[in-house]
């Protein structure tokens, strides 16, 4: 049986996911691979602070979430 929380977490996946894949496709000049990744890595994150995220912009909050994942992601480049 599912709950609330799951519930209210997919429709927001389902309205903002093609939202998300726009904005880390242009953050990473195109990269369909990486944008991909980048989507999985906020979704990720944002479904484990679902709970607290409640009263904050969450498309502003999931922009940040992108974002930093991307700096993450090249910052590990470079430790290579």
């Amino acid at each position: 049986m599912r709950n609330p929380r799951d519930e209210e977490f997919q429709e927001y996946v389902r309205r903002r996911r093609e939202t998300l894949l726009k904005i880390a496709i242009a953050l990473t000049g195109g990269d369909q691979h990486l944008a991909e990744d980048l989507v999985q890595v906020c979704l990720t994150k944002l479904y484990l602070a679902w709970p607290r995220l409640r009263t904050v912009k969450l498309d502003g909050y999931a922009r940040r979430v992108l974002v930093n994942a991307l700096i993450d992601d090249k910052r590990g480049l470079v430790r290579r």
